[in-house]
């Protein structure tokens, strides 16, 4: 989540001089790997598996800051970020795949079934081009062997998990944060994306208004309860990097989501995966390091001013999509947080001292 412009000179100013989630449990796997993949850009060969998560989860972003109709207009069966994906790279729209009127949760799971043949060819679409454009393919890889029940398994599996978060803000009434829903938008000082308005770009004021669809008193709606658990996201349309960075430059991290609907915070990581792979054992490391930089950034004078802060953070997340299923990761405490945070800070150091030579660590 976007809180300051990262420092734009010095030598904090440049990615690498930063400890990033990714890079930390680079660093804690293999040092060396590190050195070659972070210190001087020489990455391993690429195979399908290194770019599939990349995608599949821009287009989940890009589903869930879809906003529906008000007062039973039908839906057009398609989501935004398609066009809007087709256009970044100069080509032309194309036609919704019909149309529903989201009047309960089993008409947008109907929505969904709509849309995802188009996300699974955006997604295949966007894969080969960037296969393409790989100079160093993995020997006897290729991404034709990605098939288009594999993408679609993995956003059935998104959308899953986040029509669970759709469905308990409907059985708990709205949540905390119904009423100011309903008196002027998202109440939030970073706002969750959506379509419909304006993109807020790191450390702006958001000119929130009243929308159009909620309700002035009675029972929640589904409506309602679609846009309310709605999580912040990276935003497609912003081109500037939306991640936490340390006040102090040398640390910066970018989530997936922040689910923030129930009075508290929960950060959840997207994985194109079961989770079942050795590589699934460096999330809890990533989560803590968000959890960290999460409390660290509350007071930052960078910060927007106006509304909401989302309440305490109280849970980590990693969504596994091949399932799908939840993996939740406990919170560090206080004295635990205090000891990793200094040896996060020391391994920054260990890696900013580090040369051009491996015999350098």
């Amino acid at each position: 989540m976007p809180v300051v412009l990262p420092p734009s000179a010095g030598y904090l100013g440049k990615s690498r001089r930063r400890i990033s989630a990714s890079g930390l449990v680079t660093w804690e796997r293999c040092p060396r790997q590190w050195h070659y993949r972070r210190r001087i850009g020489l990455n391993d060969a690429t195979n399908p598996e290194m770019i599939i998560g990349l995608v599949v989860e821009d287009a989940l972003c890009g589903l869930f800051i879809q906003r529906f109709p008000e007062n039973g207009t039908a839906m057009p069966g398609l989501a935004e970020w398609v066009n809007f994906s087709r256009q970044e790279n100069g080509l032309g729209k194309i036609s919704p795949n019909g149309e529903v009127i989201i009047s309960d949760l089993e008409s947008i799971s109907q929505w969904m079934e709509l849309v995802i043949p188009s996300l699974v060819g955006e997604v295949q679409r966007l894969l080969q081009a960037r296969w393409d454009a790989t100079q160093w393919k993995a020997a006897g890889r290729d991404i034709k062997e990605v098939k288009d029940e594999r993408i679609e398994n993995l956003i059935r599996g998104g959308i899953k998990l986040q029509l669970e978060e759709v469905e308990n803000c409907f059985n708990a009434g709205g949540g905390p944060h119904l009423k100011s829903y309903r008196n002027a938008g998202d109440p939030f000082t970073v706002p969750a994306p959506c379509w419909d308005e304006a993109p807020v770009n790191p450390g702006e004021d958001s000119n929130r208004t009243a929308v159009d669809g909620f309700e002035k008193s009675g029972d929640v709606t589904i409506w309602e309860a679609w846009e309310i658990a709605r999580p912040w996201v990276k935003d497609p349309r912003i081109a500037a990097p939306q991640r936490l960075f340390h006040p102090d430059g040398w640390a910066a991290g970018e989530m997936d989501l922040v689910h923030r609907w129930d009075g508290t915070v929960r950060i959840c990581d997207i994985k194109a995966s079961a989770g079942t792979s050795g590589y699934s054992a460096g999330l809890a490391n990533q989560l803590r390091f968000y959890q960290w930089l999460w409390g660290i950034t509350r007071t930052h004078s960078g910060r927007p001013s106006k509304g909401e802060s989302g309440g305490e953070l109280s849970g980590l997340e990693g969504w596994y999509l091949n399932g799908p299923h939840r993996k939740i990761i406990d919170l560090l405490d206080d004295e635990n947080l205090e000891s990793e945070s200094a040896r996060w800070k020391n391994i920054h150091g260990q890696m900013t001292l580090s040369g051009l030579h491996p015999t350098h660590l």
